[in-house]
């Protein structure tokens, strides 16, 4: 799992047809299967599941261009960071890459769960983003991840969360709603704001246990276990926050579907 790459190419619908062998393919598929349900509004993604930034120029233009920009000078700047600081950003990535698949496989019927676009991830701190298939709503994007439970980094991440829920919410430039029966592209603020704390050897140990299908392995239940019961406390703090009142009732059945999958 140490050499997980992906393309910034559109997914590759074969994969589609043939069984995954591994977490890479198995998250190209779910690639294949969004870009599906996206058909009609034209959003395109990456074959890791982030939203393709150039699909949106229809309402962004020139603009998305200039976004484009942003990221690659980010990119480059990363290339020259000290080998320390390149491992925690490939750890990063292979979180990102795994919650992608497993939130899939629990929540796939009821939500539609990808990568944010390059661009909201790197500006807007918003990593995955979990649409609600029924109301059409955004309820609930996913911060960075912490590698660490416990301790001041911790608690400094679960207070700029917090702070950022209270205040405004995440904003997704390129994220998208709902239009009578068709998804359509739009920004997205007001988002309710999650974070997820795991160690090295919980996620190494998650990375091994991976099973490339749609059932979970005995170490994928044990950290779904985990993330579900993290997220279903922070949904608490959220009901007290006014901004997000229309919301709760999506957050929550978010909640009870992350819950149901448990039993």
């Amino acid at each position: 799992m140490e050499n997980i790459k992906f393309s910034e190419n559109e997914p590759d619908s074969s994969v589609e047809a043939k069984k995954p062998k591994n977490l890479e393919e198995y998250v190209e598929s779910i690639s294949v299967e969004l870009e599906n349900e996206f058909k009609e509004s034209g959003i395109k993604l990456t074959g890791d599941c982030h939203i393709k930034m150039e699909s949106y120029e229809k309402i962004f233009g020139d603009r998305v261009g200039h976004d484009i920009r942003e990221v690659k000078e980010q990119q480059n700047k990363w290339q020259g960071k000290k080998p320390s600081k390149k491992e925690k950003i490939r750890e990063g990535e292979k979180m990102e890459i795994f919650k992608t698949a497993l939130f899939n496989k629990v929540l796939k019927n009821d939500f539609l769960v990808l990568r944010s676009s390059l661009y909201d991830d790197y500006k807007n701190g918003i990593d995955n983003i979990i649409f609600d298939k029924e109301s059409g709503t955004v309820v609930g994007a996913f911060d960075e991840v912490v590698s660490e439970t416990a301790g001041p980094v911790y608690e400094q991440k679960k207070s700029k969360i917090a702070a950022k829920n209270s205040r405004a919410g995440g904003y997704l430039k390129y994220g998208l709603a709902k239009k009578g029966d068709k998804i359509i592209m739009e920004s997205n603020a007001r988002v309710p704001v999650f974070y997820l704390a795991l160690s090295q050897n919980e996620l190494k140990e998650a990375l091994v246990g991976f099973e490339v299908s749609d059932n979970l392995s005995e170490a994928e239940e044990i950290m779904l276990e985990k993330l579900a019961k993290s997220i279903s406390e922070q949904i608490k703090s959220l009901e007290n926050i006014p901004l997000f009142k229309q919301k709760i009732p999506a957050v929550k059945k978010l909640e009870l579907a992350l819950l149901a999958a448990l039993k």
